[in-house]
């Protein structure tokens, strides 16, 4: 968690987990999510953010589905607080 946004191709990362994933396999993704806090923590670390919509594109060019969208509390789902944690599982089929 909290590596992919320091990486300069996050494609090729996740490729990489979908390689070593057995078939249907999961795996836990955690990135910051580009708003305010996502943005504070970037300037901070020095490090990119994620849109939902970009970081569900890339796993799927990679050849992993979300399966479920996790979120600490309810405050958090709807403020949009704490991150992108997903649930994301490897197709069938995927190398």
């Amino acid at each position: 968690g909290w590596v992919l946004e320091h990486l300069p191709d996050p494609r090729a990362a996740l490729a990489e987990l979908v390689r070593v994933l057995r078939p249907s396999g999961r795996v836990l993704l955690m990135a910051y999510e580009d708003n305010m806090f996502g943005a504070l923590v970037g300037l901070f670390w020095r490090c990119r953010t994620y849109s939902r919509e970009e970081l569900r594109l890339i796993c799927d060019q990679v050849g992993l589905t979300w399966h479920r969208e996790i979120w600490l509390t309810r405050i958090h789902k709807w403020l949009h607080l704490g991150g992108i944690f997903v649930e994301a599982v490897k197709r069938n089929g995927c190398p």
